[in-house]
């Protein structure tokens, strides 16, 4: 059975995040949470919304609500680990990515925002490496050529690099 004020407002919110009026929808999830206060679902919704404010701490809040009332690791996880990595805190957020990508193997861009967290604590080799598994599953992808590139510079291997970034502008 289904609350007509949970649906409205569920769908509220969805219509607000999606036309980047993240506030409002914050409020709207809020209102189908007084609805169905145990919805793991609009926990997630409203702490992705609450994460578009840069209000982190409170969306990262809002995500473990949501993966205690039983929403996957999958599902929650890559959100959560972005808040901790604009926190800075990219330890953590490779928790976070490991885990989506130990449950989905198909989920290679977790390994573009571990890469990009290993690059900023500095462990460039470990960032090549999650790049260099993503271009094993997707070849072509720009984004995981860029950014090996760009950790290839920093550690001097320049020729690589410039391979790196000629790939990038072929495709």
């Amino acid at each position: 059975m289904t609350d007509p004020d949970y649906d409205e407002s569920f769908k509220k919110g969805c219509d607000m995040a999606e036309r980047g009026e993240f506030e409002e929808a914050a409020r709207w999830f809020s209102r189908a949470l007084d609805a169905k206060p145990g919805d793991a679902k609009a926990f997630l919704y409203k702490g992705r919304a609450i994460a578009e404010l840069k209000r982190y701490p409170e969306a990262i809040w809002h995500y473990d609500k949501a993966l205690e009332l039983g929403l996957s690791n999958v599902d929650v996880l890559p959100y959560k680990g972005l808040s901790l990595v604009f926190m800075d805190r990219h330890e953590e957020a490779i928790v976070c990515f490991d885990r989506v990508f130990d449950e989905d193997p198909t989920s290679y861009h977790m390994l573009l925002y571990k890469g990009i967290s290993l690059a900023e604590m500095g462990r460039h080799e470990e960032a090549i490496e999650c790049h260099d598994m993503a271009l094993e599953v997707r070849s072509d992808h720009p984004i995981h050529l860029y950014r090996k590139a760009r950790s290839l510079l920093v550690l001097g291997r320049q020729h690589e690099s410039i391979s790196c970034f000629d790939g990038v502008l072929k495709t």
